[in-house]
């Protein structure tokens, strides 16, 4: 998709003016805080780590362009905080299928996050193969005007759907291979084959907890 400079350019002035950094780095920092206190409790009750790692972004004007105008929108501050769900972001990786679930459940309770709606891409895979469940969320935020509550979006997966996304992103991210069908094949069929790898992983830990 062909974006124009002026729009960039314009999207980075209003993300200065509206403080996006300040604000919304503080959502991703406190999602990330308390993603972190969710693990540490859980990898008390079980007595393993659930999780392996967590990491947060914020979307760059350029990204966000992109996706307001795919949705036909003007490409402005206030119709991205309107239209998208994913201008904050955290990435928290678990090291098996079953901990994806328990992870998000307690996320959902957590009392400092409002739960809005799930996108179970694990149960229904985009049809690149991508696999990941992304919880749609608000964190309280302390600012100039009082709390506020932030959007941000959790994305949940194992270590086996985060290296295939990964490496899909790094492949093909702006390019336009994933029009030949191909290209399309083999990237489904790898991720069937990582789908596998991380049954076959969960099937192993729970032979090895049953001894």
């Amino acid at each position: 998709m062909y974006l124009k400079s002026s729009y960039v350019e314009m999207m980075k002035m209003e993300l200065e003016k509206e403080a996006f950094k300040k604000v919304y780095g503080q959502a991703v920092e406190k999602a990330e805080a308390l993603a972190r206190e969710t693990a540490r409790q859980l990898q008390e009750e079980t007595g393993r780590d659930i999780v392996c790692g967590v990491s947060g972004r914020l979307k760059n004007a350029e990204s966000i362009v992109r996706k307001l105008m795919k949705k036909e929108c003007p490409p402005t501050f206030s119709y991205a905080a309107m239209q998208l769900n994913d201008l904050a972001g955290i990435r928290i990786t678990c090291y098996f299928l079953d901990d994806v679930g328990v992870m998000a459940a307690r996320l959902k309770e957590h009392r400092d996050v409002r739960f809005i709606k799930e996108k179970d891409y694990i149960h229904k895979p985009k049809s690149s193969g991508y696999k990941s469940l992304h919880l749609i969320t608000e964190v309280p935020v302390e600012t100039r005007m009082g709390e506020q509550w932030i959007k941000v979006e959790m994305q949940l997966r194992t270590i086996a759907m985060d290296f295939w996304a990964r490496l899909d992103h790094r492949l093909c991210y702006k390019k336009e291979l994933k029009e030949a069908q191909s290209i399309k094949r083999e990237l489904r069929e790898y991720a069937e084959i990582i789908s596998m790898v991380d049954r076959q992983m969960l099937s192993l830990r729970e032979k090895i907890d049953a001894l």
